[in-house]
């Protein structure tokens, strides 16, 4: 199979491991924003149905290497953004890949702490606590969507404090005198809901990955209980690990 832009794939495998191949080598010639030529063309120049080369494109947004825009069209990826599993702010994470980390608040709001809620923060079921929504952005492109919650008794007043931009472990530690000394932390992927793929300007059909960590404060209480859903196709969760002793 020979596209007329000189693109080839191997002549052996399924149709659309076939047409994964040339759009690979045809995702190297593109110019920064340029997308891919549509479905139909692409069809006609691999000689494949339509189908063919959109199962081809749905499985390589599955493997994060392009991503669909609706209505603009589909694009290559961006380089993963590298994020170490560490004990530390979104900012510093983000800052020490040189990348300008910004954060937009989307809603902060009181609700009644469910099961899961109120065994992580040692609260009773129903009680109030906040639940604060932000879009966390790297070099102005969103990347994960986090919702924060934390019992409303301990912070009155954090509504009015957290602004765009705010850092909520500096606004802890300056307002409340509390500093995050430890966290638990489970990783497994999942789908978004359809408001979290908007926001994070992500194909439906892409995977995410959801932290859920409980932080703890320097005199071992919890105070967080956090969800942050990350686009799958622009991050790559790392860590350091050591022998046991």
């Amino acid at each position: 199979m020979t596209s007329t832009r000189g693109t080839t794939a191997s002549d052996g495998g399924p149709k659309p491991y076939q047409v994964r191949v040339a759009l690979t080598e045809l995702l190297a010639t593109l110019e920064p924003g340029q997308a891919l030529p549509p479905e139909r063309t692409l069809a006609q120049e691999f000689g494949v149905s339509r189908s063919t080369v959109r199962q081809a494109i749905t499985d390589m947004v599955a493997a994060g290497l392009v991503q669909r825009l609706h209505g603009s069209g589909t694009y290559p990826v961006d380089p993963k953004v590298q994020l170490p599993l560490r004990l530390a702010s979104y900012t510093r994470d983000v800052s020490d890949q040189g990348l300008q980390p910004t954060s937009r608040v989307v809603s902060m709001t009181r609700i009644p702490a469910d099961p899961a809620m109120a065994s992580a923060l040692d609260v009773a079921e129903g009680q109030k606590v906040w639940r604060l929504e932000r879009l966390r952005l790297t070099d102005g492109s969103p990347l994960a969507v986090e919702c924060t919650h934390l019992p409303c008794d301990r912070f009155p007043d954090l509504k009015r404090l957290m602004k765009d931009n705010t850092s909520l472990y500096r606004t802890l530690e300056e307002v409340y005198g509390l500093t995050v000394t430890r966290a638990v932390q489970t990783i497994e992927t999942a789908m978004a809901t359809p408001e979290q793929y908007k926001l994070l300007e992500a194909d439906s059909a892409a995977p995410v990955l959801v932290l859920t960590r409980t932080t703890y404060d320097q005199k071992g209480k919890a105070m967080e209980y956090v969800l942050s859903t990350y686009r799958g196709d622009r991050v790559r969760l790392t860590a350091t690990l050591l022998p046991q002793p």
